[in-house]
């Protein structure tokens, strides 16, 4: 699969098998019992980074473009019923910088924003990753609501209790959330020799804790981040 973090897989759903197709620009819903295509959903890039499901993993799902295009997509039947934000983030010469998957949280949908130049590599060009953006839609409009300034989103926000948390570069970021709207991300965890290949992972959510693996190479520390306390 051509998506950042090889996560292109197929989503099981009553309409049968949603999968962003590993060659161009598409979306498909395939039969279950015989992978005929049964629709086919054009989109202007990539599907990059793999479906956030709604609530209970089912439908409608969200997924955002390699060039920041949000769609929504339901299904009547085997007939697949797309909504889009296209342009929504920045001009379409940029692309999103990471993988991190769209967050759902109280019918709002929180979207790393993409700030790379189309043409230059993952990290070259004017890619700055504490310069980072997220972008709050309204999840049955798809429209833009809020914007804020969110450093290094590499992977995707995971909700914890009334906040979210992301990892970035630097380390562990938090931000609140009110209402879906999630305030400034601050750093909560910043450990010496980490490096972004051992930062890069999707974070566990579990009886209200977080958690995650993190130090430098050679070390390796278990971090556990709840309610009571910061780390």
């Amino acid at each position: 699969m051509d998506t950042a973090g090889g996560l292109g897989y197929p989503v099981a759903v009553d309409a049968g098998l949603l999968l962003p197709m590993p060659d161009g620009s598409g979306f498909g819903l395939l039969s279950m019992q015989t992978g005929e295509t049964l629709d086919f959903l054009e989109t202007d890039s990539l599907v990059y980074m793999g479906l956030t499901m709604s609530d209970g993993g089912g439908l409608p799902c969200f997924f955002q473009s390699k060039l920041s295009t949000l769609y929504r997509v339901d299904a009547e039947g085997s007939v697949l019923v797309a909504t889009s934000a296209q342009d929504a983030c920045t001009d379409s010469a940029k692309r999103v910088p990471s993988g991190a998957r769209p967050l759902l949280a109280d019918g709002h949908v929180i979207m790393n924003a993409a700030t790379q130049d189309e043409d230059a590599k993952r990290f070259d060009g004017d890619y700055n990753p504490s310069a980072g953006e997220c972008v709050v839609f309204d999840a049955e409009t798809l429209v833009v609501l809020e914007r804020h300034d969110a450093p290094e989103i590499e992977s995707t926000p995971v909700r914890v209790g009334e906040g979210m948390y992301y990892l970035g570069r630097a380390g562990i970021y938090y931000a609140a959330l009110e209402g879906g709207v999630p305030g400034e991300p601050e750093l909560v965890i910043d450990a010496e020799g980490r490096d972004r290949d051992v930062w890069e992972q999707q974070l566990l959510a579990a009886d209200g804790m977080l958690y995650f693996v993190g130090g430098p190479y050679g070390e390796r520390w278990l971090y556990a981040i709840g309610p009571a306390d910061d780390a």
